[in-house]
């Protein structure tokens, strides 16, 4: 089985920053405790792009985050609705790498606030195009930015991976949205 994994991290201390801005938003999904100054939520029937919604009601900085193991992976940050950084990597056919939206200063800066160093990301994403082999790397690139950022919570996420006895979703909070999530009411797992 590939790994599908796509997930929003809001910078905040607050777990109930995301829980609100979901609910704003009118999504359904999980939110888990805020660690290492993130809040990393995920939102019901995602479609692999940052939804609008979600977007344009961001109250500070979001970093949207997805790989699918067998076909790419990408990441954009966003501050408030404003896309800040813009990046993307496929490889159905050929790798080819987007990059829509490249300021390395923004994930450097970010980088600096975990106390981590952004130089072998950097090199990974300036030469990421040059590599035939997409799996040519010690650990998914997609892995690298997600450490290298500080993401507490990435790989194999998302809505559709839940399921309550899952030790992963230990302690997050599940919103409602307008179909709940497995049949479930707001609760605290």
């Amino acid at each position: 089985m590939s790994e599908f994994s796509q997930s929003y991290h809001l910078k905040s201390s607050d777990s109930a920053a995301a829980v609100q801005l979901l609910e704003q938003a009118g999504k359904g999904g999980i939110v888990f405790p805020a660690r290492s100054g993130w809040v990393t939520f995920v939102v019901e029937d995602a479609e692999f792009i940052a939804d609008e919604a979600i977007v344009s009601l961001n109250p500070g900085l979001l970093v949207y985050y997805f790989y699918a193991e067998d076909h790419g992976w990408g990441a954009q940050v966003f501050n408030q609705a404003e896309l800040v950084f813009d990046y993307e990597c496929e490889w159905e056919e050929d790798m080819i790498v987007h990059k829509k939206l490249y300021d390395l200063k923004v994930i450097q800066q970010l980088a600096e606030e975990q106390g981590r160093d952004a130089g072998e990301l950097k090199r990974i994403l300036d030469e990421e195009n040059e590599h035939e082999e997409p799996f040519a790397f010690e650990e998914p690139p997609a892995y690298l930015f997600a450490e290298t950022v500080g993401l507490p919570h990435y790989q194999w996420l998302a809505a559709s991976y839940y399921t309550p006895e899952d030790p992963v979703f230990e302690g997050a909070v599940i919103v409602k949205g307008p179909e709940p999530l497995d049949g479930t009411e707001d609760e605290q797992s």
